[in-house]
């Protein structure tokens, strides 16, 4: 996902709430659309970039929080941010990992023996992280989160 997706209906005549509805709509959209290849089996380009539209949301909620209720704005924001921090634990551990695969390739077998502790540890902390990404969407998932969020946009149209 190198952009986000183009925002349906936006136009130059929205007010700032409905155009933050619009944008919030299609940036939540575009997170939430990336859970089922996390949750199946962990494509390490669907962590990616359930991360990178997590940001996107999380910007653009900061951006239009002042066209919302307070209390469960902050709800969501901080729902949105508890996942984002779980994505962003998996996804630096799969692109460490993957830069010392590359550094141990160039090293003499002896060399290889130091990291391989490391990677031992990394591997269990992106388990550990892992484990609790797949039960919180698990969690989002059950409890309707997408109805529960885009309802929460629906009712300040």
């Amino acid at each position: 996902m190198a952009k986000g997706s183009e925002v349906r209906g936006l136009n130059a005549e929205d007010t700032t709430s409905e155009a933050a509805i619009k944008v919030l709509w299609t940036r939540f959209e575009d997170m939430w659309s990336q859970g089922e290849g996390v949750l199946k089996n962990f494509d390490i380009e669907a962590v990616h970039d359930m991360r990178v539209a997590s940001r996107r949301l999380r910007t653009a909620m900061q951006t239009f929080r002042p066209c919302f209720a307070r209390k469960s704005f902050r709800m969501h924001g901080a729902r949105v941010k508890a996942l984002a921090d779980l994505l962003g634990e998996v996804r630096d551990r799969d692109v460490l990992l993957d830069e010392l695969k590359t550094d141990l390739e160039h090293l003499a077998e002896d060399e290889r023996a130091g990291l391989a502790g490391l990677v031992d540890e990394l591997k269990a902390q992106r388990k550990q992280f892992r484990d609790e990404l797949k039960i919180m969407l698990g969690e989002l998932e059950s409890a309707a989160y997408d109805r529960d969020f885009l309802s929460f946009l629906a009712r300040h149209m």
